[in-house]
């Protein structure tokens, strides 16, 4: 639950920067948050991002859109 909701609010904040992380570069960042309790290795992040987000392209990442929020985009 602790990795869904760092790699939620990483994404979104990178979505509003205007970049696509790579997976590199999600797992570098949100590794260090997670050092206070069980550190998770690098496929269960790996298989939380591919619940909550889509493959843009070759390694790059963005949130998945759902509901309203698609929605509104779309127009």
């Amino acid at each position: 639950m602790r990795i869904e909701y760092f790699l939620i609010s990483y994404l979104k904040r990178k979505e509003t920067q205007g970049i696509n992380p790579t997976t590199d570069n999600i797992i570098l960042d949100i590794m260090p948050l997670l050092r206070n309790g069980r550190t998770p290795n690098n496929q269960t992040i790996l298989n939380t991002l591919k619940k909550l987000s889509d493959e843009i392209s070759k390694n790059q990442w963005k949130l998945k859109q759902t509901g309203q929020l698609q929605f509104i985009k779309m127009i």
